[in-house]
């Protein structure tokens, strides 16, 4: 059973099957969690990350790790610790197990939710189905893979993965996808200017006239003008919180 985000981008498909295929035979062979790990670039604030043992395995050519932790995303201080390091990796949510080994963790680690998939369990492939989905699934906790298991489990092995990943999580990631021109900016709509440097703009509807600006997010909507220090574009959730503290969700 592998987990895969639906809105990533992967550059090299033909890499990353290979780490998937990988990951399924330590899955398969040894009945561990696995994970796919990248290897981060630089010290990302966005991403969680893994940090890796040195005990290790060998399957098909390429090195599977046990897991030590799993960190949430990090201050830049620490971020650039973890780059230093070398022993961790970007979590990319990307989760590959046999059936039975998950569901024996849910036993242990969710018992809620695995007595209730055990009720749904019986309903599968039968006419009952889409009714006892109906009243179960109401009931089921709201908590991620993520912490319900992956952050409790004891035997978690992650593969390092490079295959040009990106999740396109924030405007600077979106940029980095992006043609620049000479001067590194990314323009999407129509922008004029001069001595601008590392810039990202963002504007279909409306010209943007920038003088002098470097390494700046400028993104114009119908609603909103956000304007931001790239290495910043993360606290746009903290702008939201301050939004939704201030009633304006017409603006979310």
């Amino acid at each position: 059973m592998a987990v895969l985000p639906a809105d990533h981008l992967i550059r090299d498909e033909a890499e990353f099957l290979q780490v998937l295929q990988t990951a399924a035979a330590v899955a398969r062979t040894f009945g561990r969690l696995v994970t796919i790990g990248i290897q981060p670039t630089h010290p990302e604030t966005g991403y969680g990350y893994i940090h890796r043992t040195e005990e290790r395995l060998t399957v098909e050519g390429h090195e599977a790790f046990r897991v030590a932790r799993f960190v949430e995303k990090p201050r830049r201080e620490l971020a650039e610790q973890f780059l230093a390091d070398g022993r961790y990796v970007w979590n990319s949510g990307m989760f590959i197990w046999r059936v039975d080994t998950i569901l024996r963790e849910l036993r242990q680690l969710l018992p809620d939710l695995a007595g209730h998939l055990e009720h749904l369990k019986g309903a599968l492939a039968t006419s009952a189905q889409e009714q006892v989905l109906a009243e179960v699934y109401p009931r089921l906790p709201s908590i991620s893979i993520d912490i319900g298991v992956m952050e409790r489990a004891q035997d978690i092995w992650v593969i390092p993965g490079h295959f040009g990943w990106s999740d396109v999580g924030s405007w600077r990631a979106l940029s980095e996808l992006l043609p620049a021109d000479a001067s590194g900016n990314v323009v999407v709509g129509e922008q004029r200017g001069f001595e601008n440097s590392a810039c990202f703009i963002y504007s279909p509807r409306k010209l943007v006239a920038t003088i002098g600006l470097t390494d700046l997010v400028v993104i114009e909507t119908d609603d909103v003008l956000l304007i931001c220090p790239k290495g910043r574009d993360q606290d746009v959730r903290k702008l939201v919180e301050l939004l939704e503290r201030e009633g304006r969700q017409d603006l979310l």
